[in-house]
């Protein structure tokens, strides 16, 4: 994962971004989480990419995310399926990393790690999602974690959640907004393979130390 501290960044204020499968959430930020930011600050733009993997059996849906989308005009930017470099571009624009998972529609899913979450991280990015699953482990303390994995009755209450968490990094807050930028670029050090490797090596010698 590249580090965002040798580059010269310069992030486009109220610009949302998320890179993730539309069924696993995309459609709660589109639809519920987005409006409820656009009522407070107006000038709060939304990019959308995905990956390039679908599932024919979504299609309806897929078409009806894309319609959603459109529906915006400018305010939502569809970005579809990106190569790494221009990932990295976007996430080096974007103010904000939303992934509000799961999806109503699959509540089911988990994510095991999230790749890019940890690109987000690398990239300087501050990331908010859901308190659920390995996102946890993931980001630690380098993000804001809002927990989504209630009832569908409590699914209205996190979106405000979300939507004030949102508003106070792109807006009210800029002090939090560039600690958790700090805690993401320590975080995802720790992230790398290098990093990786460093914990296995730590948690081996003291499991030695200790027969």
């Amino acid at each position: 994962i590249e580090d965002a501290r040798s580059w010269n960044i310069r992030r486009e204020q109220g610009l949302i971004m998320c890179a993730a499968r539309p069924e696993r959430g995309v459609d709660v930020l589109l639809t519920q989480i987005f409006p409820a930011i656009l009522e407070r600050l107006p000038t709060a733009r939304l990019a959308l990419c995905a990956y390039d993997c679908p599932n024919p059996q979504l299609e309806p849906f897929y078409r009806q995310i894309q319609q959603s989308a459109e529906s915006f005009g400018g305010k939502v930017e569809w970005h579809g399926a990106l190569n790494r470099a221009k990932l990295y571009g976007l996430m080096r624009r974007a103010s904000l990393y939303c992934y509000p998972t799961p999806s109503p529609g699959d509540p089911s899913f988990s994510d095991t790690s999230c790749i890019a979450v940890m690109e987000a991280m690398a990239n300087g990015l501050p990331v908010l999602t859901s308190k659920r699953g390995a996102l946890a482990e993931t980001i630690g303390d380098a993000g804001c974690l809002i927990d989504f994995d209630g009832p569908h009755a409590a699914v209205a209450e996190a979106v405000n959640r979300f939507a004030g968490a949102a508003l106070r990094i792109l807006e009210f807050d800029p002090d939090y907004a560039a600690e958790l930028t700090t805690r993401g670029l320590a975080r995802a050090e720790g992230l790398s393979w290098e990093g990786v490797a460093r914990q296995v090596l730590a948690e081996q010698a003291a499991v030695c130390a200790e027969q």
